[in-house]
């Protein structure tokens, strides 16, 4: 990566800028692809869904258990992140409203790291919860994977 850098540092202008919008290019795909993927989870950790939505509730054995044990989404501050963070989802990737943030400001930075891990410990309180006999074993053993 250093030497990427300098050389970077060290090229043709023209090819620098050309560079450079490539990456943020690249950067904007990787940054959409997490936050889609992120909001899915949370609707399908949170929402009840309609007639043909696959949510967690057709997975676990008692919803009402599920349901206390992982918590409301605006509850708690790790819930706030998640809550938080499907909010923007919806408002900066999911939807065209006035609310984007234009830019690169730092409030425009996504914890990457703490929703990933938020994430998980939903996900791994849902392993424990589903039914046996409706989420694979590998799923469950993938999830409990998670480090």
């Amino acid at each position: 990566m250093k030497n990427f850098v300098r050389n970077l540092q060290n090229s043709d202008p023209i090819l620098r800028e050309k560079l450079i919008e490539k990456i943020k290019v690249i950067n904007n795909i990787l940054v959409e692809s997490f936050v889609i993927h992120m909001r899915n989870i949370i609707n399908f950790l949170y929402q009840h869904g309609k007639r043909d939505d696959v949510t967690a509730r057709d997975f676990v054995i008692d919803p009402n258990k599920w349901e206390e044990q992982r918590g409301k989404l605006k509850d708690f501050k790790l819930l706030k992140l998640l809550n938080d963070a499907k909010t923007r989802a919806d408002k900066e990737i999911a939807h065209l409203t006035w609310k984007r943030i234009d830019g690169a400001p730092p409030e425009k930075e996504w914890p990457f790291y703490e929703i990933a891990q938020a994430i998980k410990e939903k996900l791994k309180i849902f392993a424990e919860n589903a039914d046996k006999n409706k989420l694979h074993e590998d799923v469950r053993n993938f999830v409990n994977s998670l480090s």
